[in-house]
């Protein structure tokens, strides 16, 4: 069985260029998926 890590971005008090920023980054630590919610 193998283990997949997902990324938390907290997007409340952001914006989209460091959310951007987080995902290109959580991409190149190997994480699998990216997570936020749609509410802001």
């Amino acid at each position: 069985m193998d283990i997949r890590l997902g990324a938390l971005c907290w997007n409340q008090y952001s914006t989209w260029p460091a959310m951007l920023e987080a995902g290109v980054r959580a991409d190149k630590l190997g994480f699998d998926t990216l997570w936020t919610w749609d509410h802001s």
